[in-house]
């Protein structure tokens, strides 16, 4: 990493030519620089292999065995379903209940492309989805809008209720209302329960902090969906994160963990506090190198010579 920073401090002089007179003539680097710049900090080293928590082993549609149950997570779930005569589409709500998997019918239409229609059970009606696909485009993975496979949230609570973790970010969520609060970050915890999620998470996960026992949960996304930012592997970690950085101190630490900065701290320190910023202006003078780092909601850090030197909200 230090030696991609310094090849970058060597290009900026031909790239910000006739720029050293004012933070206005600076080159911006972007998100997309930053993402390489910032990849990770040194000493974190790499997880993998340490966080392979497959949560789920999806099955293909062809295989779904009968009985196969959903959750139902949101009452618009009625929405998707074709029109019956059994019930009227305006008042049904089967958002918090469960249905299950009844079979499937094909049809031709024009073109001839025999579509799968999807048949679900709540013990009293039926409820008819048209996938508009082939049986074999219906791959492992493929989800029903509003609907969480009953097997994904059994196979994440074996693999990780009861279990300590330590977690990776500060965003927390009251467990009852789900309103967002400030955690800590890097601590370790114990997994209390999963449960199925919402409309764009399919798990809620509830944790407890183990030193001082304060509850929180979060949204994670299922492994097989494209939310990898969400994934549990990237908001929780299977090892104590503080051991890849024994030069940092105490004091500092503890910032970090309440997400918190103060002067003269580097700025491998800063990104594990506040994380990567979404863009970096530099300028260079005969004093050093002067950095601006921008992040989300107008908060801004500025450097000196690779330390912390002012810190606006």
């Amino acid at each position: 990493m230090k030696k991609s920073v310094l090849i970058l401090l060597m290009l900026l002089p031909c790239l910000l030519s006739g720029c050293f007179t004012g933070v206005e003539g600076t080159k911006k680097v972007t998100e997309k620089d930053v993402a390489k710049v910032l990849q990770q900090p040194s000493g974190g080293g790499s997880e993998a292999g340490q966080q392979v928590l497959l949560l789920a082993r999806p099955d293909s549609v062809a295989t779904w065995r009968v009985g196969k149950r959903f959750y139902v997570c949101d009452d618009q779930a009625r929405l998707m379903f074709l029109p019956s005569a059994e019930y009227s589409s305006d008042t049904l709500k089967l958002g918090g209940k469960y249905v299950s998997y009844v079979g499937y019918t094909t049809g031709s239409l024009l073109d001839n492309n025999s579509l799968v229609t999807l048949e679900f059970t709540d013990g009293v009606h039926t409820y008819r989805y048209r996938t508009g696909k082939e049986l074999a485009d219906l791959h492992p993975g493929y989800g029903i809008p509003f609907f969480i496979e009953e097997d994904l949230v059994e196979c994440a609570r074996q693999q990780l209720e009861g279990k300590a973790f330590y977690i990776k970010t500060r965003i927390w969520y009251t467990p009852d209302s789900g309103v967002m609060k400030d955690g800590r970050q890097f601590i370790p915890v114990k997994i209390l329960q999963v449960e199925p999620g919402n409309k764009v998470y399919a798990l809620k996960v509830t944790f407890e902090a183990q030193d001082n026992g304060e509850r929180a949960m979060m949204w994670v996304a299922d492994d097989t969906k494209a939310l990898r930012q969400r994934s549990f592997d990237a908001l929780f970690s299977v090892s104590d994160v503080r051991k890849n950085y024994p030069h940092i101190t105490s004091d500092v630490w503890n910032r970090i963990v309440h997400g918190t900065v103060q002067e003269d701290m580097t700025k491998e320190e800063c990104q594990l506090s506040l994380g990567a910023p979404k863009s970096i202006n530099r300028l260079p003078d005969q004093n050093g190198l002067r950095e601006y780092w921008y992040y989300d909601g107008g908060v801004y850090l500025y450097f000196e010579d690779g330390l912390l030197k002012t810190y606006r909200k």
